[in-house]
């Protein structure tokens, strides 16, 4: 209760004083750094390259792929590593593409192949780096490259599955001088499968001739089975070449070939020949190397002491990278894991110990995505890992101390294993006991008294029984009554502290003590609780009459808004009481498959049209969060709302949609990023869920934090002292910012009594027993007096709010405020005087 007496006038008070307070008028949102990945977020090959030839540079190791990050570094498609100091750094701004083949040469040229897709035309291309940019050889081939090699005269030799390079036909080789491209003979032609012939792999001899290996039965004029032998001139066979083996693998082909020191060729693919698939050809005959791999190995790598370095898809021994000693095959530990998991290319950095690249999310039992370092005893990741990388998040939720907790079918968090469910503490993620079996979350919750609800489809948490519910203590897991039957989707917690819980067979309550169904609602997407305490769902078909948006009575759902919605994605309540919401929606006899839409009580209005790129295909917002100024973010996966481009995310201040930033970006090999859900954190920025690899600038894997750089704050200065309620306190419950209501809570104050209120644009600090002289000792008034308001409180309790009007000029201002409390008798007397401590408000824009 507020007396009228009391006096309120802190809008005009902060807006004059705003005028003559410096300028704040470059406030904007910005995205912070996030995770980064124990590698790379695309497949990749690596090669050992030495810069500056024989000069004094060390060499570095070279990776290039279909990537956008290495680690927490944003690098396009190229990244060096320095294999002393293990850190990784830019090769100028990549070359905008995906390279699959690099070929360093020991004068320190390099050489890169790859692709580049715009606008869906795809083009291939071998490029130099020049020391600052990468230049592109001639015009593009009509198709893939798979192999590089440079002559001894300097001449690149280009190998794939192209017909044409330039603007000549070459079959499957093509040759740079300098110049223009030609072809090298008649290149290769024809295959045993009647599939397309193709070059994958080369290496020049000590001699100089120049050996292919692939997937063709004609070298020129003559027959070669997959491997054949160039020698400036014409091609020759080398005897039989790569045969097929019988059974399931009744085809061959050459995917990788070396050279060994005394000229021998090395030969790893699909095949038969010699007995394996890695074969040596002598001059004269084949012969196996060793026995134990079988599939296909896509990598050999000569070493300087002459063992051989072999990696593929699998070995027979479960391994997939192997050492040639000379006499026989030794795993480099145990294999790699994740879809596809392959080895591409190995290397070997100058104290000996091995990088081996590729597509895979673990090696030898360690998370490592697409590059690992061997040491001569394990493997190790090459890069920082704070990431949740096998399998994404499906749900989030942020607890009072601002750390996220995240859940999901992942199993490691960060290097530990977590088992769906982990937190994010002081900037790594971590376990949460032994997690969730089988680790499917779905859906995270805090409860008022800080514990962590995790819902999905499981049978325990923490090695106990639970029936797809669990609660986390912050040290153990146990059950939550009975459970929910088929799962929970959904988690929301009422201001009140019940707990509701949805799938797609119903709503459930949980009050603390037992779970009670209110609602068999079919396909609840959201449910949330307006200004008013109404309990909303939203859904599909909810209630009668296909209605999709119902509210709770208390003890029955009716229909709240028209319209069917066919799938909600979310709802949010606007500040002004309307109804944001997105999904796909039917209504009047018009088909709208996905916007955003307003309902003001009376209309329907749409807002937002999203579209997938390229297309004018409508595309979902999955996620709607409304900032402090009454503006809404809309996240999900469309390139443009409503004709205006943006990245999965963007901002809707009432009549305009505008982007934020460069969005929510995946990374150059063509995935495609998305946004699932928005959260507010206490400092109000909003952290973005999804699966994404970058966040504007940033990198950024899975979650995103978007900040303002005029942040809004409350914080405590000075002490407050005690009176006869306890100690008297003020606490903000609430920030500043601009467009929103400011609320501060006192407590301890005296039950029989008054309080004033006192704001100000600066602080002071006099004794209250130099106002009067009832101040007790040691109370002291820190906000100089200016507005004042008077409250009654109760139970020792006073509650107070101030509008900030929505006026960016406003960010940046302090404001002090404090409690004073006048203690009373039953004649009204004042008995004794006392304060809280204060707060300095910073308000703040987003």
């Amino acid at each position: 209760m507020k007396p009228n007496c009391s006096a309120h006038v802190p809008a005009i008070t902060l807006l004059l004083a705003a005028m003559a307070a410096p300028a704040f008028a470059q406030c904007a949102t910005q995205w912070l750094p996030g995770d980064g990945r124990p590698g790379t977020d695309g497949p990749v090959g690596a090669a050992m390259w030495d810069p500056d030839g024989a000069g004094p540079a060390a060499p570095v190791l070279v990776v290039a792929g279909g990537f956008s990050a290495v680690g927490d570094l944003r690098a396009y498609g190229a990244a060096l590593y320095d294999p002393v100091l293990g850190t990784w750094s830019l090769l100028g701004s990549g070359p905008g593409a995906s390279i699959g083949v690099l070929a360093p040469q020991p004068n320190g040229d390099l050489y890169g192949a790859g692709t580049e897709t715009v606008s869906g035309f795809t083009t291939y291309f071998v490029a130099r780096w020049t020391g600052t940019s990468w230049a592109r050889l001639g015009t593009s081939t009509n198709s893939y490259i798979s192999a590089l090699a440079v002559l001894p005269n300097g001449d690149v030799v280009a190998g794939g599955a192209f017909t044409i390079a330039g603007n000549v036909f070459a079959n499957g080789l093509a040759r740079w001088n300098g110049s223009v491209w030609t072809p090298l003979g008649a290149g290769v032609t024809g295959t045993a499968t009647g599939a397309g012939a193709s070059v994958n792999s080369l290496t020049v001899l000590p001699n100089g001739d120049l050996v292919a290996a692939g997937r063709f039965t004609t070298a020129g004029v003559v027959s070669a089975n997959n491997i054949a032998r160039w020698d400036g001139t014409a091609w020759f066979p080398l005897g039989t070449g790569l045969q097929p083996a019988a059974g399931p693998f009744s085809y061959a082909w050459g995917q990788a070939v070396a050279c060994l020191p005394n000229g021998d060729v090395l030969a790893g693919g699909t095949f038969a020949t010699g007995g394996g698939v890695v074969a040596r050809w002598d001059g004269t005959a084949w012969s196996a190397l060793g026995t134990g791999w079988y599939t296909k190995v896509n990598a050999i790598r000569v070493l300087p002491n002459g063992d051989v370095l072999a990696g593929g898809d699998n070995g027979a021994y479960g391994y997939n990278i192997a050492r040639w000693n000379g006499v026989s095959w030794a795993s480099l530990g145990a294999g790699t894991t994740g879809y596809p998991f392959a080895v591409i290319s190995l290397s070997e950095l100058p104290n000996g110990d091995v990088v081996a690249a590729g597509s895979f999310s673990t090696i030898g039992g360690v998370l490592a995505t697409n590059i690992a370092r061997w040491d001569g005893t394990a493997w190790s990741a090459m890069a920082v890992d704070h990431s949740i990388p096998d399998n994404g998040i499906s749900a989030a939720s942020i607890l009072p101390n601002g750390n996220l907790v995240a859940g999901g079918s992942f199993r490691f968090a960060g290097a530990a294993v977590a088992n769906g469910i982990a937190q994010r503490v002081g900037g790594n993620w971590g376990p949460m006991g032994t997690g969730i079996l089988p680790n499917s979350v779905a859906a995270v919750a805090v409860l008022p008294n800080g514990d962590i609800i995790a819902g999905g489809t499981f049978t325990s948490a923490g090695g106990v029984a639970a029936n797809n519910i669990a609660r986390w203590d912050g040290v153990a897991w146990s059950p939550l009554g009975v459970g929910v039957t088929g799962g929970v989707a959904r988690l929301f917690v009422r201001r009140n502290g019940d707990l509701i819980a949805s799938n797609y067979a119903g709503i459930w309550r949980w009050d603390g003590l037992a779970w009670t169904q209110i609602s068999a609602a079919v396909a609840v997407a959201v449910v949330t609780e307006l200004a008013n305490g109404d309990l909303v769902a939203a859904g599909h078909l909810l209630v009668g009459g296909g209605v999709a948006v119902a509210r709770w009575t208390g003890t029955t759902w009716v229909p709240w808004v028209p319209g069917y919605w066919s799938a909600v994605n979310d709802l949010v309540e606007l500040p002004n009481g309307d109804l944001l919401l997105s999904g796909r929606w039917v209504y009047g006899g018009t088909i709208v498959n996905s916007l955003v839409a307003r309902w003001n009580g009376g209309n329907w209005w749409i807002e937002g049209l999203p579209t997938l790129p390229n297309s004018s295909s409508l595309a979902p917002v999955n996620a709607l969060s409304v900032l402090p100024d009454g503006s809404v973010l809309a996240a999900g996966n469309f390139s443009a709302i409503s004709g205006v481009p943006a990245a999965n995310i963007a901002r809707w201040d009432g009549q305009h949609w505008s982007a934020v930033g460069a969005g929510l970006t995946s990374n150059i090999n063509g995935s495609t990023a998305s946004a699932s859900a928005m959260l507010r954190a206490p400092n109000g920025d909003v952290v973005v869920v999804g699966s994404f690899t970058s966040a504007g600038t940033q990198v950024s894997l899975q979650t995103a934090r978007l900040t303002t750089t005029c942040p809004a704050t409350a914080v405590s200065f000075g002490s407050g002292c005690v009176g006869a309620g306890g100690a008297n306190v003020l606490a903000s419950k609430s920030l500043p910012w601009v467009g929103s209501t400011y609320t501060a809570e006192a407590t301890g104050l005296a039950p029989v009594g008054l309080a004033v209120g006192v704001r100000s644009l600066s602080a002071t600090s006099i004794p209250l027993s130099a106002i009067l002289p009832q101040g007790l000792p040691g109370c002291t008034l820190l906000a100089a007096p200016g507005g004042t308001d008077i409250y009654v409180p109760t139970g020792g309790r006073v509650v107070m709010s101030f509008p900030i009007p929505n006026l960016a000029v406003l960010a940046g201002q302090v404001v002090y405020q404090q409690v004073v409390s006048l203690e009373l008798d039953a004649a009204l007397n004042i008995t004794a005087l006392t304060s809280t401590n204060a707060l300095t408000a910073t308000i703040g824009v987003f």
